[in-house]
């Protein structure tokens, strides 16, 4: 007796969930079993709730960024404002905290379908797209932290290997995207044919046309002027971020050079790529860990504490702000899940 895909595809989610649930919970066990819990708790009695409000501010900032940085991703006859790519990239987020898998990932091109005249296919392409842009900036970044990785180089070096593969290969595909579409197009033809066998001409042509929707997306960066602009706003995005983490640093009565909180975020970047439960629980911990103790020599009862504040805070604001999004849109968690499935299979 056969199972069916959706079967399949079930449990290889379920497969999927437990095995992050079980990453996180080991790295949090890991961490813990490391500490002097007395040092440790005494750590937040060194917040400074003056840096609070600029810590906040960052945070919006960045997703504003982000938002100003997918409108030149998407392709340029579609009219979405800033401010609309700013609500449904923090929706995705908020997705990505309370659902398994990253389905942040899916919920965003969906969402936004759902919402303007940008098919899902063309917003998850951008979102793919994306992707080898952040890889390149975070490359970049990680070429100033490598100097003083210390006994956290081999682990930079594995997470950056593990990164350049990923961004090759997607960068592979959309260099065939621009250069030779018709013929990408074409050797899709001829595997969906080999694979089908001739038969299901109507599942052909449906996935014919989300191929040519995929080839479109990965195409919107039509110009040197566009793809200077996304450049520019990817690395704004990183080094706003490097600066919320550094501004953390401060919160807690550190004043490192800002190289210190460039550290912080490529390995935290590096480490969230990791299978975990939603919200990156325990590998953002890792990260933070690997980047303040391993590197700079930091207690790391301290890197601890720091990572619970500056994760905490984000996941923080992330729900509420993704939460009232929503409402706003006229969503639920329950409706989100549905279209986050429905995304999966689409995709």
């Amino acid at each position: 007796m056969h199972s069916t895909p959706t079967k399949r595809t079930e449990s290889g989610n379920l497969t999927g969930i437990l095995a992050g649930v079980a990453i996180s919970a080991a790295i949090l066990v890991f961490l813990a079993l490391q500490i002097e819990w007395s040092v440790f708790l005494a750590q937040f009695g060194r917040l400074q709730i003056t840096y609070i409000p600029l810590l906040i501010a960052l945070f919006y900032i960045t997703f504003w960024i982000r938002g100003v940085r997918w409108r030149y991703l998407l392709p340029s006859n579609l009219e979405v404002s800033t401010k609309e790519l700013y609500d449904v990239t923090l929706v995705g987020f908020f997705a990505s905290c309370v659902l398994p898998l990253r389905a942040g990932e899916l919920v965003r091109p969906w969402v936004l379908s759902l919402r303007q005249p940008v098919r899902f296919p063309v917003g998850l392409s951008s979102v793919v797209t994306e992707r080898v842009f952040d890889v390149l900036t975070i490359l970049a970044l990680l070429a100033l932290a490598l100097p003083d990785a210390g006994e956290a180089h081999q682990l930079v070096t594995v997470g950056a290997k593990a990164l350049a593969v990923l961004a090759a290969g997607i960068l592979a595909v959309m260099l065939a995207a621009y250069f030779c579409a018709e013929r990408l197009l074409g050797f899709a033809r001829k595997v969906l044919s080999i694979v089908l066998r001739g038969k299901h001409d109507q599942l052909q042509e449906k996935l014919l046309y989300i191929a040519d929707d995929v080839v479109a997306g990965l195409r919107a960066v039509s110009s040197v002027r566009e793809l200077l602009l996304v450049l520019f706003w990817s690395l704004a995005l990183w080094l706003t971020i490097a600066a919320l983490y550094q501004v953390g640093l401060w919160t807690f009565g550190e004043f490192p050079p800002f190289s210190v909180g460039v550290s912080v975020t490529v390995l935290i970047a590096l480490a969230v790529a990791a299978p975990s439960a939603p919200g990156f629980l325990g590998t953002f911990q890792v990260g933070c860990t690997a980047a303040l103790s391993w590197m700079f020599g930091y207690p790391e009862e301290f890197a601890l504490a720091y990572s619970v504040v500056l994760h905490a805070y984000q996941l923080l604001l992330m729900l509420l702000s993704g939460a009232l999004i929503l409402r706003r849109f006229g969503f639920s968690l329950r409706s989100l899940r549905a279209r986050s499935a429905e995304a999966e299979a689409q995709a």
